[in-house]
């Protein structure tokens, strides 16, 4: 082993992207160890770069709420700004006429960032707090104190004096400003077309200059750029490569890596979580491990897979084989913005650009996807087949790569558990039950939200990523519109076999049956009147109680004296109409869940419920707390993880 920068790096990597302190620190003691054994020396260095990196993943804290009002405007995204007081970044709702570097005040609350979070989605806090920034503000009022007097600034202003549809195409090409994700943004996210446009540029320049002038263009052209747009991530990348290639030529490609990555986890360590990072490095990587120099549309195609699944749980073929054309046509893109900013008199030909994009980009929507939630084991073992074809040590790992893509088709089928996952909606309830090697599939209720489409927004892709095209039944508890809000929306998006409304003794799943308790009770409240459920499998009970009041479960108690529940589904989202001291003293259950919203106004959970809770040792998950929660029952073992990752096991009685 020759390149001792990409080993460290590799080492500090895996340290971020674990994150637990026991872990990490028994993984430093074996790269040391494995570092002396191959390298036949102990480096200090070494030892306190692995040191290093496991502090600023373990000593991140959350900084106080801000004092501060008056904020410098440092980003400028399409839903808000992010503003820099005292060291410290916000994000900034209702900014509509800023500019970069604008020194503004602003009036209004600073509340922590919160967001919907579901295991295998996006969540935004999570992306926010990775940079740093912990505070929202949706403010009320604000005042330009003082313009700013920026490059970017000037340039970002030149843009807005054009027409709209002229200025929101540049802010986005050049600012990465964007309305929506576009089908093709993999291929813009990742940076890679702004390499290959400055990378055009140099060669251009090496037909008349010297290989180190070129090197000089190309770091003052980056310069340039990073001080007249944003200086995102990608440019501080490509930078940072021409400067190690310059500043040191005699080390190795591979070291030349390992430096990159090693000055990256120093100077913005929450970019090794991004696509921009990961993809590019990869390529890097396995450009230099090619012994067997394959062509790179087959490395392409090897890479982009497991990227695609990790980042989006989708697989598009038509994008992963058209990505070197998208990377190029990204890069005229971005090279003709610069020059219609520069040369104002052609931009009379950028609507026409625009129309061909957007052409382009409807065609692509019809693409045919092949969604999937990858696990670790699965994206081991595909990088292991592929790095083995790469150097063409088993022939046998291509069709092995062939199978693994093939089983994500098909891996419901073959997992064992019956899966419960309540589904984090906010103010809300949606369930999702899929049975052992998916015999069956039910949602329980179908929430509503007057502000986004939950159904599009959230349950079809979770739906999607998990292997299920159509649902079996549809459970609909009650009608209010936190329970039944999103079914007509959802029937519009995806099959449902069978939508259930109404009270009956059982429901009947595949080889399951769910009983219904106190289907022939009529109340004259509607949440009384929700459909409860009940199933016994592998000697665990489950109840679902809707929004029953502590009435009906009085009723229940009545009519079933000795009846347990494992897992409960406490009525009304923790109401204190619901929940009763002597109901789940009764029914004792291991664990309770509450689907409630964040912050919302009807105060669920109630405190009182809690504290009974808590008096009975009952445990409890919220996915207001906790995310979305899922469950996997099987015969000889049970367990539940939850979307902000704990953990825990799930046992008999």
């Amino acid at each position: 082993m020759k390149f001792p920068f990409l080993f460290v790096s590799l080492c500090c990597l895996s340290i971020f992207y674990i994150r637990n302190l026991w872990v990490n620190i028994l993984l430093i003691v074996i790269y040391i160890c494995f570092y002396v054994r191959h390298f036949l020396r102990f480096r200090v260095w070494f030892a306190a770069a692995l040191l290093f990196s496991c502090s600023t993943v373990m000593t991140q804290q959350k900084p106080v709420v801000p004092l501060q009002k008056v904020v410098v405007i440092k980003e400028i995204r399409a839903a808000y700004c992010i503003g820099e007081i005292e060291d410290q970044k916000v994000a900034l709702y209702g900014l509509e006429h800023v500019n970069y570097d604008d020194l503004v005040e602003v009036s209004g609350n600073y509340k922590e960032i919160d967001g919907l979070h579901n295991e295998g989605e996006f969540h935004f806090p999570t992306w926010m707090r990775r940079r740093g920034i912990y505070y929202a503000m949706d403010v009320e009022e604000y005042t330009i104190l003082e313009e700013g007097e920026t490059l970017r600034h000037y340039v970002y202003a030149h843009i807005d004096d054009m027409k709209e549809e002229v200025a929101g195409w540049l802010r986005m090409t050049l600012f990465n400003i964007r309305q929506e994700e576009d089908v093709m943004f993999m291929a813009a996210s990742s940076g890679m077309h702004i390499a290959w446009a400055v990378a055009v540029i140099g060669s251009i320049s090496a037909l008349f200059l010297s290989s180190s002038a070129v090197s000089m263009i190309r770091i003052l052209l980056l310069c340039i750029l990073g001080l007249s747009t944003a200086f995102t991530f990608t440019v501080f990348r490509i930078l940072c490569f021409q400067m190690i290639r310059f500043c040191i030529p005699s080390l190795s490609k591979k070291d030349q890596l390992g430096l990159f990555i090693l000055i990256t986890i120093i100077v913005c360590p929450y970019a090794v979580y991004d696509i921009g990072f990961v993809l590019p490095v990869l390529f890097r990587i396995a450009y230099a491990f090619d012994m067997q120099k394959r062509g790179r549309f087959l490395l392409s195609f090897l890479l982009l897979i497991p990227v695609q699944f990790f980042y989006y749980q989708y697989v598009d073929p038509l994008q992963i084989l058209l990505f070197p054309f998208f990377r190029i046509f990204y890069g005229v893109c971005y090279i003709a913005a610069w020059i219609f900013v520069l040369l104002p008199m052609f931009t009379f030909l950028l609507p026409a650009v625009i129309h061909l994009q957007k052409e382009l980009f409807a065609y692509m929507q019809f693409a045919p996807k092949f969604y999937y939630l990858p696990n670790i084991l699965w994206l081991s073992l595909w990088m292991l087949y592929a790095l083995s074809y790469m150097e063409m040590k088993k022939r046998s790992s291509l069709g092995k790569l062939m199978l693994l893509l093939l089983y994500t088709q098909y891996a419901s089928y073959f997992n064992p558990f019956l899966r419960v996952m309540m589904i984090d909606v906010g103010q809300g309830d949606c369930t999702l039950f899929i049975l052992p090697y998916h015999q069956g599939v039910m949602l329980l209720d179908v929430a509503g939200n007057h502000y986004k489409n939950i159904p599009q927004d959230i349950l079809v892709p979770m739906l999607l990523k998990r292997g299920v095209h159509f649902v079996d039944k549809a459970v609909i508890t009650h009608d209010d519109f936190d329970h039944s809000g999103g079914l007509a929306q959802l029937l519009e998006m995806m099959p449902v076999k069978e939508v259930i409304d109404k009270k009956q003794k059982e429901i009947e799943l595949g080889p399951i049956r769910f009983s219904s308790p106190l289907y022939d009770h009529d109340y004259e409240s509607s949440n009384d009147n929700s459909i409860l459920l009940s199933l016994h499998i592998y000697d665990y009970h489950l109840l679902f109680m809707g929004d029953c009041s502590s009435r009906c479960e009085d009723d229940l108690l009545k009519e079933y004296p000795k009846m347990k529940a494992d897992l409960l589904k406490v009525g009304h989202h923790g109401s204190h109409s619901s929940s009763s001291s002597s109901f789940l003293h009764q029914l004792d259950p291991l664990i309770s869940l509450i689907s409630s919203g964040r912050n919302n106004r009807y105060g669920h959970p109630s405190k009182e419920v809690l504290d009974i809770m808590k008096k009975e040792e009952i445990y409890y998950l919220n996915t207001a707390e906790h995310g979305s929660c899922t469950f996997y029952f099987s015969k000889f073992f049970s367990f539940y993880k939850t979307a902000d990752g704990e953990f825990g096991i799930i046992k008999h009685r």
